[in-house]
């Protein structure tokens, strides 16, 4: 199994962690408040590190790949739809096509949403997305999964 097939993943280094994901506000916020900063050459977040236990609460632990379905009432919605910090997608602007980072298996996707300042990601209440993720996560989280071989 390929680990870009993985949604969001982090590599721990000797002295900080480094976090790989789609773009969503909600992981700059808690980034942020972690005391994480992005570099923008590796394109990813690096962390204290310190900050795994907090990391892996938002990811689980590094480990099996497995294939989760995520109903719409497990994620978080707004300018973009997470689970942890998995971003199933999101939308840079109102009126912007929204950016999956997820296969949508079942549901719908409004073709825009929010305001000009708040854009948003709404999504049908039936919406279910299928998603790589560290089964850990998938678990601790009540999703049901399928293993990748």
């Amino acid at each position: 199994m390929e680990n870009k097939k993985i949604n969001a993943k982090y590599v721990v280094k000797e002295n900080e962690i480094e976090v790989y994901c789609p773009f969503s506000w909600q992981v700059v916020g808690e980034a942020k408040s972690m005391g994480g900063w992005f570099d923008r050459e590796k394109v990813c977040w690096i962390f204290p590190i310190e900050r795994l236990p907090e990391i892996q609460e938002k990811l689980g632990k590094i480990g099996e790949i497995v294939r989760a379905k995520v109903p719409i009432s497990k994620t978080t919605q707004d300018s973009s739809i997470t689970i942890g910090w998995y971003v199933l997608a999101n939308r840079r602007t109102r009126d912007s096509k929204a950016n999956l980072f997820a296969t949508l298996i079942s549901g719908k996707i409004a073709e825009r949403g929010g305001s000009v300042k708040h854009p948003k990601v709404d999504a049908s209440e039936d919406s279910v997305f299928s998603v790589y993720m560290y089964k850990d996560f998938a678990e601790k989280k009540g999703l049901e999964f399928e293993k990748i071989e």
